[in-house]
């Protein structure tokens, strides 16, 4: 039973040590933190109750220890300077790295990224690449670049031919299609061209997968995702599996403030889509990253600050903050003001918000879980998932 200590006024890291029967060194290593640090009200640290935390980092499973076996993948940007050290920190916990993203182009050209260094670490460790493509133009998704994609069979063979190029070039494990916010009446133009390109693809030794934008029915789309184009029913016909996005499902950058992945909305989407896609397929979303709003949001001209689990408790920390916790959404937040007297709200994920997240691919029966993405300090997340589950390796 995985168990998270709330920290209270006054609570130290060696008192909660003390008084969880757990060596302080050990304590502080899996939650990545120094035991001189200044503890935060309403923070929470992930309690070991095995060996396997002896070192957070190198991911040993003891032979009497049984968990259920799931996948997991989390995106990475090929572009991150810091990518190679992400590589060889989470791979222990990942079967899949995303690597985001090369882009499809009008005339089917695939527009790649420098991904030889990343790769050549990945290959490094027990974890395999997958590669992402999307039809972002580097400011926003086309739906037109898929709409030439899908009507244009010239277009289309370019693309088929430009990916089996590189996957006979690069160690690619599987194939994951990102093709959001096209057009509505091209949802049956999405499913005709899945159907002919997954085949060829497969023939190349890889699994193919999309990622599926989140609704609560077959016309129900979730917040500010479009999604209608995305049939959930003939996804989980057609590919080998899909990630979920269920983050962004509340709050956003450009929304208003919320949790940014309320529990009661992503239950509601898992009801739909396991209904129609085989629970085995899919890959549930969850976000490692939060928001800082700034109040009153004006969401014509304010932007919020995309923010780390780690970072926001040291804001906390900073500005005297004391983190309470919404049970309904089952999400922290805190709010504070600037300097300038600016208030401020801040939605984020720890412990508790991501046990209950994990808890859904058991509830659910699930393939797994699908992280977006890699980059910000979040420890207490994969302490819990190492405690939760088993990490299936494909090598």
């Amino acid at each position: 039973m995985v168990q998270i200590a709330v920290v209270s006024s006054g609570d130290s890291l060696w008192s909660i040590a003390n008084s969880y029967g757990v060596p302080l060194e050990i304590l502080s290593n899996v939650n990545e933190i120094s035991p001189k640090t200044l503890l935060v009200p309403g923070q929470t640290l992930v309690i070991p109750t095995t060996n396997r935390f002896i070192n957070p980092f190198f991911y040993q499973t003891p032979v009497y220890y049984r968990i259920r076996p799931i996948e997991v993948n989390a995106y990475v940007r090929a572009d991150d300077p810091n990518a190679v050290n992400i590589i060889y920190k989470y791979a222990p916990y990942l079967t899949n790295f995303n690597v985001s993203s090369y882009r499809v182009t009008f005339s089917g050209e695939l527009t790649r990224i420098d991904d030889v260094e990343i790769l050549n670490a990945i290959e490094d460790t027990d974890a395999v690449p997958m590669l992402v493509i999307t039809n972002f133009t580097g400011e926003e998704f086309s739906p037109n670049i898929t709409r030439e994609l899908f009507t244009n069979e010239t277009a289309r063979e370019r693309f088929v031919s430009n990916l089996v190029a590189v996957l006979a070039e690069k160690p690619y494990f599987a194939v994951n299609i990102d093709f959001e916010e096209n057009y509505p009446e091209d949802r049956e133009l999405y499913n005709e061209f899945l159907r002919q390109i997954t085949p060829r693809i497969k023939e190349q030794g890889v699994l193919v997968s999309t990622t599926l934008a989140p609704k609560v029915g077959p016309s129900e789309p979730v917040a500010w995702f479009g999604g209608l184009d995305h049939d959930y029913a003939a996804h989980g016909q057609i590919v080998d599996f899909v990630n979920l996005m269920t983050y962004d499902i509340g709050g956003w950058f450009s929304g208003p403030p919320k949790a940014v992945s309320p529990l009661p909305t992503m239950r509601a989407v898992l009801d739909y889509a396991t209904s129609v896609i085989p629970n085995d397929k899919i890959m549930l979303g969850l976000p490692l990253y939060g928001y800082d709003w700034q109040l009153p949001f004006d969401p014509t001209v304010d932007f919020a600050e995309t923010i780390g689990p780690r970072e926001a408790v040291n804001l906390a920390r900073e500005v005297g903050a004391v983190i309470q916790y919404d049970y309904n959404v089952q999400a922290p937040f805190f709010t504070y003001y600037d300097t300038g007297g600016n208030e401020h709200i801040v939605w984020f994920e720890d412990a508790r918000s991501m046990k209950a997240k994990l808890d859904l691919i058991n509830e659910y029966s699930l393939r797994g879980a699908s992280y977006f993405i890699l980059g910000r300090s979040f420890p207490e997340n994969w302490a819990l998932l190492s405690e939760m589950f088993t990490i299936q390796k494909m090598l």
